[in-house]
C-alpha cells in the first residue's frame, strides 16, 4: 500500500555513530515510518573500520521494505563528521577508518608535525578523528592502494555515488572537524594542499542539488523508480541546525543530542573560540558560520547507565542534584552547564516557546530532524 497522500515522499538514511536509522518523511516533514539497527565497526582489518558493505546492504533491504508502502521521490543521506572514503569509481580503494581507531605513535608524531593551525581549521588533532589524519595514515601504511584513489567522499556523498548519483563534496560535511578544509578562506586546507591531496575533493554542491537518479540494479534491487532522485546529503548536526534556521530561527542557541552534544551559537567572534575548551567551528548549509562546542554526552550517559533505563522526567529530574554536586571541572563545561541548566525547563519539543540562556540568547533543546530538514533541503534545491 503506497503512501496515503499519494505524493512522492523523502527516504533519509542516517548514519550516526551508535545507530543507523532510515526514516520515510512526507512532503511537510512528517515522519512515516522509521527503522533502526546498531552501527557496528568492523575489527578485522587494517584497523576499526565502518562496514560500508553491510551498511548498504541494510540500507537497500529496508529501502525495498518501505517502497511496498510509500512512493518514494528522493533519497538523502545525513551523517556523523569524521568520515570519509577513499574511492576509485564508486568503489572504496580501502576501509572506510572508524574515527575511534587506534592511531600508530609515529603516525601521531608524525601529523602532530603538519596538521594544520586552529586558527585555519578550529579544531584540534587527538586521535584519529580528524580525516587529515586518517589520510596520512592511509597514505603512509598502504600507498599502492591510496594511490589508486581518485576521489574522496565524505561519508554522505559516499552512499549518494553507491547509488549512482555524481562524485560530490557538501560544506557542511567537509567542515565538520576534519582538518581537510580551510574554514577561513574556504578552500581545501593547508595540509590538504602541501601534501597533493586536493585533487580528490570533488566540486562542493549545496545539500540538497540533485546529484542523479537511482541506478537500475538499485531500481531492480530496492523497488524504486529510476526517476528517484539522489540528493547530495549533509552533516547530521547540521541538519538539525539548518530545521531552526530555515524556520527563522537563526539566531537560536541550539543543543543538538545525540552520540555527541553540541551546541551551536551563531555570532560568536571567531577569535573567542578557544581549543582548550572544545570549542571548534562548524560551516552551515549555506557557508555560514556555526561556532560550536561539543561533548560525547550520548556515549557517557550510556555508559553510565549501563543496562539501566529511565525515562527523560527522570533525567531531567536528577539533573539539579548532579549540578548542585559541582561535578564541572573540564575547561570546556561552563558553556555547556548553561544548556544543562536550561533542560531543566524543557521537555524537547520544537512546539513551545524559545527560552532564553543566562547570557540572553535563545535557546532550543532538541534531537536531529533528518526528516523535517531533508524536505527543506529538497524544496530549497527545486527553487533555486
Amino acid at each position: 500500500m503506497m503512501s496515503s497522500t499519494g505524493s512522492p515522499t523523502i527516504a533519509v538514511l542516517d548514519i550516526g555513530k551508535t545507530s543507523l536509522k532510515l526514516l520515510v518523511a512526507s512532503d511537510d516533514g512528517r515522519p512515516l515510518e522509521t527503522h533502526a539497527i546498531p552501527n557496528v565497526p568492523m575489527t578485522q582489518g587494517p584497523y576499526l573500520a565502518y562496514d560500508l558493505a553491510g551498511v548498504e546492504e541494510w540500507f537497500l533491504d529496508t529501502l525495498a521494505i518501505v517502497s511496498q508502502r510509500h512512493t518514494i521521490g528522493a533519497v538523502i543521506v545525513a551523517a556523523h563528521g569524521c568520515g570519509a572514503v577513499l574511492v576509485h569509481g564508486d568503489a572504496p580503494v580501502l576501509p572506510m577508518m572508524d574515527y575511534d581507531a587506534v592511531c600508530p605513535p609515529e603516525i601521531d608524531e608524525a601529523y602532530a608535525r603538519i596538521a594544520p593551525g586552529y586558527d585555519e581549521v578550529f579544531c584540534g588533532t587527538g586521535g584519529a578523528m580528524r580525516l587529515g589524519k586518517q589520510l596520512l595514515w592511509q597514505e603512509s601504511a598502504y600507498p599502492l592502494e591510496f594511490a589508486r584513489a581518485k576521489t574522496y567522499l565524505t561519508t554522505a556523498q559516499f552512499f549518494a555515488l553507491r547509488l549512482r548519483g555524481r562524485a560530490a563534496s557538501e560544506i557542511s560535511q567537509l567542515a565538520a572537524q576534519s582538518h581537510i578544509w580551510d574554514l577561513v578562506h574556504h578552500q581545501p586546507s593547508s595540509l590538504m594542499r602541501k601534501r597533493g591531496w586536493s585533487h580528490l575533493l570533488p566540486v562542493s554542491v549545496a545539500a540538497g542539488a540533485v546529484l542523479g537518479t537511482v541506478s537500475e540494479p538499485v531500481a531492480r534491487r530496492t523497488g524504486l523508480a529510476q526517476s528517484t532522485e539522489i540528493l547530495c546529503g549533509v552533516h547530521d548536526s547540521n541538519a538539525n541546525l539548518f530545521r531552526y534556521k530555515a524556520a527563522g530561527m537563526a539566531d537560536a542557541s541550539i543543543l543538538s543530542t545525540g552520540t555527541w552534544m553540541i551546541s551551536f551559537q551563531r555570532g560568536l567572534p571567531l577569535d573567542q573560540l578557544d581549543c582548550a575548551r572544545a570549542m571548534v567551528l562548524n560551516i552551515d548549509v549555506d557557508g555560514e558560520n556555526a561556532p560550536s562546542t561539543l561533548i560525547a554526552a550520548g556515549r557517557e550517559y550510556d555508559l553510565i547507565r549501563g543496562k539501566s533505563c529511565a525515562s527523560d522526567a527522570a533525567v531531567l529530574a536528577a539533573l539539579p542534584i548532579l549540578l548542585s554536586r559541582g561535578p564541572w571541572r573540564s575547561p570546556h563545561s561552563s558553556a555547556m552547564m548553561d544548556c544543562f541548566r536550561a533542560l531543566l525547563a524543557a521537555d524537547g519539543s520544537s512546539g513551545r516557546p524559545p527560552k532564553r540562556l543566562p547570557n540572553g540568547r535563545h535557546w532550543r533543546c532538541s534531537t536531529q530532524h533528518s526528516a523535517q530538514t531533508a524536505v527543506w533541503m529538497r524544496s530549497r534545491a527545486q527553487n533555486a
